[in-house]
């Protein structure tokens, strides 16, 4: 077992841009979450609650939250198949 491996927290924020409707991004991020809830618990996953819809804005609240949250990772979904994970310490 790697005892040196980083404890990663990941928040999960849905993203809504180009005419892309915020309850289908709200609605993958649940989806998201609810599987990996399911399978590995919720202990290291949190659904930010903020959806980011072309504003600067909601991106700062949003990384507020997360970070409040404890978390130590970021994902967010968009349309399709964008998506984009990005870590910090």
């Amino acid at each position: 077992m790697i005892d040196n491996m980083p404890k990663v927290k990941v928040g999960i924020v849905a993203v809504s841009r180009d005419c892309f409707p915020e309850s289908l991004s709200v609605n993958r991020r649940k989806a998201l979450v609810e599987a990996y809830t399911k399978k590995y618990g919720a202990e290291d996953i949190y659904e930010c609650p903020i959806c980011i819809v072309e504003s600067e804005i909601h991106m700062v609240q949003a990384l507020e939250d997360i970070k409040k949250a404890g978390c130590n990772a970021l994902l967010w979904i968009s349309k399709g198949q964008d998506f984009c994970i990005t870590t910090w310490a």
